[in-house]
């Protein structure tokens, strides 16, 4: 390669995770490696991948693969393709292993709706997909606390990780409790899902430390309500489950005043319904939990404590009730 093409190859390409690569037969895109600050063709185009491929791309150059951008639209409806017949073929065969590589799918096809949060097109996919993936989850009880660990455990990046656990956990919470209808149940799953789309106005790399800039802080403090704003008039929900949206951290202040010992200004505290209750608590649950690049979970104990402080005085029953379910999954 010339000395100006070598310059110019990094406006050229895009980046993904190998895993991306697991799902396709063919590359119709050279593969690139980013060594010793230069990007270096691994492999050619329309050549067959499997995982020894994988495997060894991992170990000489970590997990960050790099394609030609023109053909972006390809890998898409490739992903797309593959996401299209595992959720036709989800309910035949290993209902678990099904079901794992229908929700990784999705979590990898969330990752570019989250690069992309303005694509219709991508959005109209993805609710399409969660919402057959919310309808299979309800059919099959037994396999939501085996994903639901299997998800926790993997590489995914917490961004993409914690709508489906958020979800998932939701789910099986309301259907144990037999409190909503089939129809609420699978709006609710949707809605937990893309309720943090407007994380995807920040680079993902913003994530990976708690350091934001001005800018980034104001978006993120923002993102409940952009994520409403992203999905109104394109995705079919309706105003009270868009406004379950733009309010998922009402209890956030509480929260953080509970761990820190001071008192906040609080700008609402208005009482709140069971759906978004549910939606709220399961979702800093979650959160409390699992790790994240720039701090580790904490012990299940200590979040449902501080869910006590925040819910016992408003919502008791509603704290009693998930305290007993988790204690249960």
């Amino acid at each position: 390669m010339d000395v100006l093409n070598q310059h110019l190859l990094p406006f050229r390409l895009f980046k993904i995770e190998t895993a991306f690569l697991s799902f396709l037969s063919k590359n119709h895109s050279p593969i690139y490696a980013y060594q010793a600050k230069k990007f270096l063709k691994v492999l050619d185009g329309n050549n067959n991948i499997n995982s020894i491929f994988i495997n060894n791309f991992e170990r000489a150059y970590g997990s960050d693969a790099f394609l030609l951008k023109e053909n972006h639209d390809l890998f898409i409806h490739e992903l797309q393709q593959e996401i299209i017949k595992s959720s036709r073929s989800i309910s035949l065969g290993d209902l678990f292993d099904n079901c794992l590589k229908n929700a990784k799918l999705l979590s990898y096809h969330l990752k570019l709706l989250y690069e992309n949060p303005f694509d219709q097109k991508l959005l109209k996919f993805q609710f399409q997909h969660i919402k057959n993936l919310a309808n299979f989850l309800y059919d099959n009880p037994k396999v939501h606390k085996p994903i639901y660990t299997t998800i926790k455990k993997s590489d995914l990046h917490f961004i993409y990780k914690h709508p489906l656990l958020s979800s998932l956990l939701l789910l099986s919470y309301i259907k144990s409790h037999h409190i909503f209808n089939r129809q609420e149940t699978i709006t609710l799953f949707i809605v937990s899902y893309l309720k943090d789309l407007g994380m995807g106005l920040i680079p993902e790399e913003a994530h990976n430390h708690n350091k934001l800039n001005p800018f980034e802080k104001k978006v993120l403090s923002k993102h409940a309500k952009n994520s409403q704003l992203l999905l109104k008039n394109i995705i079919p929900l309706k105003q009270n489950y868009l406004d379950i949206i733009a309010h998922h951290h009402f209890l956030n202040k509480k929260i953080q005043e509970y761990i820190d010992h001071q008192t906040y200004e609080t700008e609402d505290m208005t009482l709140r319904g069971a759906e978004s209750v549910l939606v709220t608590a399961i979702d800093t649950f979650v959160a409390l939990t699992c790790d994240r690049p720039y701090r580790q979970s904490i012990p299940v104990f200590e979040a449902m404590s501080i869910l006590k402080h925040v819910l016992s005085e408003d919502y008791y029953q509603e704290y009693k009730d998930l305290l007993l379910f988790i204690n249960k999954f």
